[in-house]
């Protein structure tokens, strides 16, 4: 009789297995950094708050563009919003509760530092340091958002063109 058990729960196991080890497998090739709600619309209010509060600049002056981004916290941003999509948050938390700076490792988003709200609308101030969406999925491009405070989809395909035309831009800035 236990044989028969046992058999008996053998295929739904397996099945359920087999089910569980797909969405195992279907989440880490979709989300690879795990599954991430750091807003880049709350970026980018945290942002534009600072820069009022500073005279219309952005955060600038730290020893890396992470660093100066880092100058949100605490007022601005916690360390989950600075961690971005890729870094650890608790390793974020970490460096900015003990008083340290921000750093590419501890920090996922690219942030253009120097920028303050006169320069060009179009200049990009910073966008996720990978393809991913709104809650860390995999994407094929990156949303950027501007100056102006208006983001931007820009396609992998597209993007060595983008970033040429930032240099562009940044090439005709006035400081």
């Amino acid at each position: 009789m236990k044989k028969i058990l046992q058999k008996k729960y053998l295929v739904p196991v397996g099945i359920l297995a087999a089910i569980f080890g797909f969405a195992r497998y279907w989440y880490h090739q979709n989300y690879p950094y795990g599954w991430s709600h750091c807003c880049e619309t709350q970026l980018s209010f945290a942002l534009r708050d600072y820069a009022d509060r500073h005279g219309g600049k952005f955060p600038h002056g730290g020893s890396s563009p992470e660093a100066s981004l880092g100058l949100l916290y605490p007022r601005d941003a916690n360390a989950y919003l600075l961690s971005g999509k890729i870094a650890p948050p608790e390793q974020t938390e970490t460096v900015l509760v003990s008083g340290g700076t921000l750093t590419p490792e501890t920090c996922g988003w690219n942030y253009v530092e120097g920028l303050t709200n006169n320069d060009n609308p179009e200049l990009a101030l910073f966008w996720c340091k990978e393809p991913l969406g709104h809650n860390g999925d995999i994407r094929d491009g990156f949303v950027v958002w501007k100056v102006s405070g208006s983001k931007e989809y820009v396609s992998l395909t597209d993007w060595e063109e983008f970033l040429n035309r930032q240099e562009e831009l940044m090439s005709q800035r006035v400081p």
